[in-house]
């Protein structure tokens, strides 16, 4: 694959992402299988995956990427991409009704990779 979306390299987030969909997605997942196969106890393995849950939920708070291919994260009280620094959220320096309506972050879709 030849993703050049930053957030595809981030390990931390990507496997919180991975565990979070393949709950999602898995009627019947067979939590006691993989804890006997990580000798762990089922609910370890239910603690990691609430662990990854938060992780992933996080995530979409602190990081977003614009519609032209920015990828913004939350350093503290700012935005940057790495090379700029925003006090406010980017999307409300665009001059679109859309782009500064105040839940427009929470309700955007945002891409994380893959």
């Amino acid at each position: 694959m030849n993703n050049t979306n930053p957030l595809w390299d981030n390990d931390l987030l990507q496997f919180a992402r991975l565990l979070c969909e393949l709950v999602a997605t898995q009627d019947n997942l067979n939590l006691i299988a993989v804890a006997e196969e990580m000798d762990v106890e089922r609910s370890d393995v239910t603690e990691l995956l609430e662990r990854a849950h938060k992780v992933w939920e996080d995530a979409k708070t602190q990081i977003f990427r614009t519609s032209d291919g920015y990828t913004f994260r939350k350093v503290g009280d700012v935005w940057t991409d790495g090379d700029m620094v925003f006090t406010s959220r980017p999307e409300e320096t665009i001059d679109s009704e859309e782009e500064t309506d105040p839940g427009h972050l929470q309700n955007r879709e945002m891409d994380y990779g893959g």
